[in-house]
């Protein structure tokens, strides 16, 4: 059985009376801390800023979950 815990953490910005939101697309990804079963300790860290329009831009990109499940059976998560 393979098995990966992880954590992530995210920007905080405040929409529908809720801070840190899912719904709200200014809110990214910006940490990924995980361990594999017999493996290391491993952190990536994704850059957020602002384009010239002032949207939010940056965080964790398309496809960064589905590449953390490879090879998985059990998924761990902390909150």
């Amino acid at each position: 059985m393979s098995f990966v815990s992880f954590d992530l953490e995210t920007t905080i910005r405040t929409a529908l009376k809720r801070r840190a939101t899912p719904f709200y697309e200014a809110n990214k990804v910006v940490a990924l801390g995980f361990k594999r079963k017999e493996g290391t300790h491993q952190g990536r860290y994704f850059s957020t800023g602002k384009d010239e329009d002032g949207a939010y831009i940056g965080g964790a990109p398309d496809g960064w979950f589905a590449e953390l499940l490879d090879g998985t059976s059990v998924l761990v998560g902390f909150n």
